[in-house]
């Protein structure tokens, strides 16, 4: 399905939403004239009925009032009545109005799809100002699973098979692939730079983590650490504590402690699961780890004040469907569902994570088909990127969508996002490139 199909998509529910409005008002305005008709019909009936000569007795004055005084002074006062009330329902019949234009304002803020517009024309202008824009790309034939910028956006790492090439990066543009560094033995899977050290490290289908750092200008070394039976699928590194926390398509989450900038040394193994672990996510403060397995459990740990996790609970969730890729906004945990599309927020109450229904988004309902496309939040720029299937989604942390998805020519692609939130790095298995985007807000 293409982007404009996935937008109209969105339109289909806006316009429903339009019709509703505009029934509203115009069945408030039908009741409106009825209304008035029925006050003049009854004003009219009253000025034809036949009244008699009646007398006034006063101490100072004795007169006669005729019938057609008597109608006359009844016409003015009901004008007045009339007024008044007629005055009264535009007053209300505004407000209403108001009332119904502010709730259509705040529909499309809380829309998933907020990129909505009343033509064609509008449509187009925000696209432009709202979306994306690719600003570079460069040919990268190898397998690509992962990338990595360092903390100020200097260098972007790139699997390449079993190899990783480190590409010069300034202002959105891969200036030139600087070096290739070798040591894994089996595709690379995942890349993790430290937020403010010159070292990161990389895991791999060879069932190994390498920590690389720079010995001088153009040299990078590493060490390589055996931790697995099966491939690792991915690591977070707590740059607080300096905690490296990986996972595999074994059932177990290993912790280790990182010193000496290359020095990995295990700590803890975290067992809860039954089978291999798809996803792990750690939020912001880093004391709090969600884990995610083909057990389909969604298991919750915490980490107490002598640095070590712990088991806390398994979440209560409805659907049955793997959850292939999740994060932590802040005090919500949003995971996405593999088969359905589903992005489903958890939201904490009562110091546990609860399942909020009502909040569910339907991305599309294409099977993604990998797992290993993280979903990235910067808190910094509140943005958060969220992959499903061949589209990439552009979201806040309210989970408003930003922008048009950006497209993919297949559901293999990979990415990452600066730490400054300008620019996002995806490399596809059909076109075989790096594409470099740009973010509109900055």
């Amino acid at each position: 399905m293409s982007t404009q199909q996935d937008q109209w998509s969105c339109y289909k529910c806006y316009n429903l939403m339009l019709d509703n409005y505009q029934q509203a008002r115009e069945q408030i305005d039908q009741e409106i004239k009825q209304l008035l008709k029925v006050i003049q019909n009854f004003i009219s009936s009253i000025l034809q009925i036949s009244t008699p000569d009646f007398k006034v007795d006063d101490q100072d004055y004795d007169f006669i009032v005729n019938k057609q005084a008597g109608k006359k002074d009844f016409y003015y006062k009901y004008c007045l009545y009339f007024e008044i009330w007629q005055n009264y329902i535009n007053r209300e019949t505004k407000q209403l109005i108001e009332c119904l234009n502010m709730f259509l304002i705040e529909v499309q803020k809380i829309h998933p799809h907020n990129f909505i517009q009343e033509n064609s024309n509008q449509e187009e202008k925000r696209a432009q100002k709202n979306n994306w824009q690719m600003v570079d790309k460069k040919d990268q034939k190898e397998l690509c699973c992962c990338l990595a910028f360092n903390s100020n956006s200097t260098i972007l790492i790139a699997g390449a098979q079993s190899q990783i090439i480190l590409w010069k990066f300034s202002q959105g543009q891969l200036i030139e692939e600087s070096q290739i560094l070798y040591g894994h033995e089996k595709p690379v899977t995942c890349l993790v730079f430290h937020k403010n050290q010159d070292f990161f490290i990389s895991g791999s289908e060879d069932c190994t983590l390498r920590v690389w750092r720079k010995q001088w200008v153009q040299n990078w070394i590493s060490k390589s650490y055996k931790i697995y039976k099966q491939e690792v699928l991915g690591v977070l590194l707590d740059d607080q504590s300096n905690q490296v926390i990986s996972w595999s398509k074994e059932n177990i989450i290993k912790i280790y402690l990182l010193f000496n900038k290359d020095e990995l040394k295990q700590i803890q193994i975290l067992k809860k699961h039954n089978s291999n672990i798809d996803c792990v996510c750690m939020d912001q403060k880093s004391k709090i780890l969600c884990s995610s397995g083909s057990d389909k459990q969604l298991i919750i740990w915490k980490k107490n004040q002598k640095m070590e996790w712990q088991f806390q609970y398994v979440i209560s969730k409805t659907n049955n469907d793997n959850i292939c890729r999740m994060t932590f906004l802040n005090e919500t945990l949003v995971c996405v569902y593999w088969t359905e599309g589903i992005v489903q927020p958890f939201q904490l109450k009562d110091d546990k994570y609860v399942e909020k229904l009502e909040l569910q988004i339907n991305l599309n309902s294409q099977c993604d088909g990998e797992i290993l496309f993280p979903c990235i939040y910067n808190k910094q720029q509140d943005i958060l990127i969220m992959k499903h299937y061949k589209y990439i989604y552009i979201f806040n942390s309210n989970l408003v969508q930003c922008s048009i998805p950006i497209e993919c020519q297949d559901y293999y692609c990979y990415g990452a996002l600066s730490n400054d939130g300008k620019y996002l790095a995806i490399w596809d298995d059909s076109s075989k490139m790096i594409r470099i985007y740009q973010n509109p807000q900055l």
